[in-house]
C-alpha cells in the first residue's frame, strides 16, 4: 500500500505530483529551526535514488529538491541524539490525530525525534544539479 499524506497539509500534494508518490525522505539532509513565536521549521534536501548505477558502482540520484515543513501552533517537541549541523534521515512519517499533525522522524546520523503541531504546512523546490 503506498504512503499517503494525511489530509490537510498544504503544499504536499504539489510535492507528491512532482516527485511521482511519497518522498521517503532516506538519506535526506534535515536541520531544524525553532522560534521563539511557538513556530518551527524542518528543512530537508532530498531526492530519489534510481536502481540505475552509474560508472563508479554509485546508485544515480535525481528529483533532487529541498522542501520546507512549517509547524505553527506547536503543541510538543522531542529531540534525541542531537549532534552539531544537520541530520541524515532513514524515515519520515506524517500522522494525524484529531487536530495535531505529528511528524516523527528517525535518523542514520545526528537528531531524531518528533513534533506535534496543529498547523503544518510544506513548501518544496525542485533543485536543477545535486
Amino acid at each position: 500500500m503506498p504512503i499517503v499524506w494525511p489530509d490537510g497539509i498544504p503544499g504536499a500534494a504539489e510535492l507528491t505530483e512532482w516527485y511521482g508518490g511519497y518522498p521517503g525522505f532516506h538519506d535526506a539532509n534535515a536541520t531544524i529551526q525553532l522560534f521563539e513565536d511557538g513556530t518551527a521549521l524542518l528543512k530537508i534536501s532530498g531526492h530519489k535514488m534510481t536502481d540505475r548505477v552509474d560508472e563508479k558502482g554509485f546508485f544515480i540520484l535525481e528529483k533532487h529538491f529541498v522542501a520546507k515543513f512549517f509547524f505553527n501552533e506547536l503543541v510538543s517537541l522531542s529531540l534525541s541524539d542531537f549532534l552539531p549541523g544537520h541530520a541524515i534521515l532513514f524515515q519520515l512519517d506524517i500522522v494525524k490525530s484529531g487536530d495535531v499533525f505529528e511528524v516523527q522522524f528517525e535518523s542514520s546520523y545526528g537528531f531524531c525525534g518528533s513534533i506535534h503541531a496543529r498547523k503544518l504546512s510544506v513548501r518544496f523546490e525542485p533543485l536543477t544539479s545535486a
